[in-house]
């Protein structure tokens, strides 16, 4: 009887161990499946970092997006939102407005990129207005807040080139209290700036035309002296042909009071005329055709070969700024629309003043 006692004994105590063991087995399944499960939401909150998670629709979108790695139920549940309701937004029709966004949306990614991110929301307002597009500026801003589409912001202006202690003659400011041009090659504006290449600094004049901002001439040269802008006005002289009697506005530099500058202008019978001291907004549309520039070509910082920022100087006056930028102050057309237009000068010209 001992020895069976003893036999029962063994097989029941072998009973109890293996219970024991098919349960700690069990447990710990589980608590793999948990951490595996911890894991993948793990996984799928890093992949939507960053990303706006505050209303159901934004979540619904990016349960969609993730679908194909990870399973509905696990996305629903990590977003914590519904299957049934994700469900139901999947068999919705998009609406007027969303199918109208969309197409917005592409529209506003082309031009974006056709002007190189030189466009912020305000200019591509305007181009999509040009195009038939209704549309208004805020819902515009919220498109390219929502897709990261970022125009480039603009750099602080430059130290100015201007040397105005020299002996050569300073004429007066015949632009204080004058009014906007009503008609091409009535005021032209010049200025220097200057340009960091990888060989060291270039200098740029340019002279422009104030009715339209167009830009009608310009040197980039290695040298600052009175050859630079002379250049520049001879290529503005050039372009016009036969244009005499303009009011020629400069700040009070050596180069623009220097002989060979003054001769040229006397040649066509130009009016002389310089910004007034510590008012360096005399000349404030160039001076902020310079700031566009800079912005927009984006040569600071690129260690890029004198002849390279060159190509890139041609590049934006000739062919994007004069012919195709939109200009805010010509109600969004490019400078050489605006003088195709003659009756928009005409409307403007009431309402803006030079100084």
């Amino acid at each position: 009887m001992k020895t069976n006692g003893s036999e029962v004994g063994g097989v029941g105590s072998g009973l109890g161990s293996g219970e024991r063991a098919a349960g700690l087995e069990a447990e710990i399944r589980k608590l793999r499946d948990e951490l595996a499960r911890v894991t993948r939401q793990g996984e799928i909150l890093k992949m939507v970092v960053g990303k706006n998670r505050g209303s159901v629709t934004s979540r619904y979108e990016q349960i969609k997006a993730l679908s194909a790695e990870f399973s509905v139920n696990e996305l629903c549940e990590t977003l914590e939102v519904s299957r049934s309701g994700y469900y139901r937004w999947m068999r919705r029709l998009p609406s007027k407005r969303a199918v109208a966004n969309t197409a917005l949306v592409q529209e506003i990614k082309r031009i974006f990129w056709k002007h190189r991110r030189r466009y912020g929301s305000p200019r591509i307002t305007a181009a999509l207005r040009r195009l038939g597009h209704r549309c208004n500026p805020k819902r515009v801003a919220r498109l390219m807040r929502e897709h990261g589409l970022r125009g480039r912001p603009r750099r602080s202006r430059q130290p100015r080139t201007t040397n105005s202690n020299h002996s050569g003659p300073i004429a007066p400011n015949l632009l204080e209290g004058k009014g906007f041009p009503t008609a091409v090659d009535q005021i032209w504006v010049a200025d220097i700036t200057y340009l960091p290449t990888r060989e060291g600094w270039v200098y740029l004049a340019a002279v422009m035309d104030l009715y339209s901002r167009r830009i009608l001439g310009w040197s980039l040269q290695a040298t600052l002296g009175s050859k630079l802008p002379l250049e520049a006005l001879e290529r503005a002289l050039a372009r016009r042909g036969e244009a005499s009697g303009v009011i020629h506005h400069s700040d009070r530099g050596c180069q623009y009071a220097s002989q060979r500058y003054r001769e040229a202008l006397e040649q066509r019978e130009f009016c002389r005329s310089m910004s007034r001291r510590g008012h360096g907004y005399d000349n404030s549309a160039i001076e902020s055709f310079w700031s566009t520039l800079k912005g927009e070509m984006r040569v600071d910082g690129d260690g890029l070969p004198r002849t390279e920022v060159g190509l890139r100087v041609c590049d934006y006056i000739e062919a994007y700024y004069n012919d195709e930028r939109l200009h805010s102050a010509l109600e969004y057309r490019s400078p050489v629309e605006f003088e195709d237009e003659p009756e928009l000068g005409i409307k403007i010209s009431g309402w803006w003043s030079f100084l």
